[in-house]
């Protein structure tokens, strides 16, 4: 609650909109900024071209990327995954007014236990396919990929993935040699 009750009111600006954001105090900028530019641009692309879409935000921190995707166009179905618990509270204000936008305090991960959830789980669950991923989840992209064996299977989906590329390379070796 400490961290929240610092955060600053940011504004996102975007090729296409502008919205306001509280911002817990990390290191990044307090004023009119643009969060990852390209990233920014694809998804605004890609929910013009093909929206409306269901997005399912991987790693979604304090919501910048669903409040975006669910601003672009009511009619899309925005999943959120966040597990981190500040970060989790700053994602619940930002989107609190986004009908369209849903947040899951969980793990995606490669099995469904406590806390956590895989993306075929979820699919199965919310009665959903995604049409865009967005994963940013710190190294733990590959324990991911491995609970998403039908979603990866489904080629409508288009992927976006941070890769760090140290833990990529060892979880990657242990997951995929069994």
């Amino acid at each position: 609650l400490a961290k929240l009750s610092n955060s600053s009111l940011v504004t996102i600006v975007t090729p296409k909109i502008k919205y306001k954001m509280i911002h817990p105090p990390e290191d990044q900028p307090r004023d009119n900024f643009r969060w990852e530019p390209l990233l920014t641009e694809r998804i605004e692309s890609f929910v013009e071209k093909n929206g409306p879409i269901i997005f399912y935000d991987v790693g979604s921190a304090f919501g910048i990327f669903s409040k975006l995707v669910s601003l672009l166009d009511k009619r899309n179905k925005v999943f959120s995954f966040e597990p981190y618990t500040p970060r989790w509270m700053a994602n619940v204000v930002n989107t609190l007014f986004c009908s369209n936008s849903h947040l899951h305090k969980k793990y995606v991960g490669d099995e469904v236990k406590s806390g956590f959830i895989t993306l075929e789980e979820f699919s199965k669950i919310s009665g959903t396919v995604p049409d865009l991923i967005k994963m940013d989840i710190e190294g733990a992209e590959v324990l991911a990929l491995a609970g998403a064996k039908s979603t990866i299977a489904n080629a409508k989906t288009i992927w976006i993935i941070a890769t760090h590329s140290q833990k990529l390379m060892t979880q990657s070796k242990e997951i995929f040699s069994k």
